[in-house]
């Protein structure tokens, strides 16, 4: 796994200019009134989330992946190695924006509640949790070329069941309300415990997901 960590970490020496760049536009936005101070917190983390897919196109490039697979790496020892670099990004991601953001909280916004700052900031966790847990056995089955379309297809069919779950409760006259009350009043402790335990099930998950797809590839 350190050989497939250090490949990754020379693929991403070629994207230094655009995280700088996200990261310069991370401080513009902060000091634009008409932003959200959480929106820099899902900026930056979004970009660095990313980044583990570039790795994972370079991979693809030109039957790459047929040769990596001729290395002394198991195809589970490479998927797993995708979820650390990945999760190791989104990480570094989400430090850069917490500090930006609560300078934006401090200096734009002081009036926000603390408790409403660090749920908006672990709710990234669980936001690109479940991207990279979507993503990685997306670009695995189908490849880079495909993955934007089936991506597509799997967030709208995403929202429609959602929609559609929504109307089915509307419907039948169910109350919302009493959720949405009971969730002000957990405290903000034990709903970002909860954000930290769904995002570590979903990753999980998605990763048993990913190494089955990579087992039956055939290169």
């Amino acid at each position: 796994m350190k050989g497939l960590f250090i490949k990754d970490l020379e693929l991403l020496k070629g994207n230094a200019k655009i995280l700088v760049a996200a990261v310069l536009m991370a401080v513009f936005f902060m000091f634009t009134s008409a932003t959200d101070v959480t929106f820099v917190m899902y900026y930056v983390t979004m970009m660095c989330g990313f980044l583990v897919l570039s790795t994972m196109s370079y991979d693809d490039f030109d039957n790459g992946m047929a040769y990596l697979m001729t290395l002394p790496v198991s195809r589970k020892t490479y998927v797993r190695e995708k979820y650390v670099f990945g999760l190791g990004c989104v990480g570094a991601g989400w430090v850069v924006s917490a500090l930006l953001s609560l300078a934006a909280k401090v200096i734009r916004n002081p009036a926000m509640e603390w408790g409403e700052w660090m749920i908006s900031l672990f709710g990234t966790i669980l936001a690109f949790g479940l991207i990279i847990a979507v993503m990685i056995p997306v670009q695995l089955k189908f490849g880079s070329e495909n993955m934007r379309i089936v991506l597509l297809a799997v967030m709208l069919g995403i929202f429609a069941i959602g929609y559609l779950i929504y109307r089915v409760c509307k419907n039948f006259g169910v109350d919302f309300s009493g959720a949405i009350r009971f969730l002000d009043s957990l405290h903000a402790g034990v709903i970002i415990a909860a954000i930290l335990v769904i995002a570590a099930i979903l990753l999980a998950v998605s990763l048993k997901i990913s190494e089955r797809i990579l087992e039956n590839k055939e290169y």
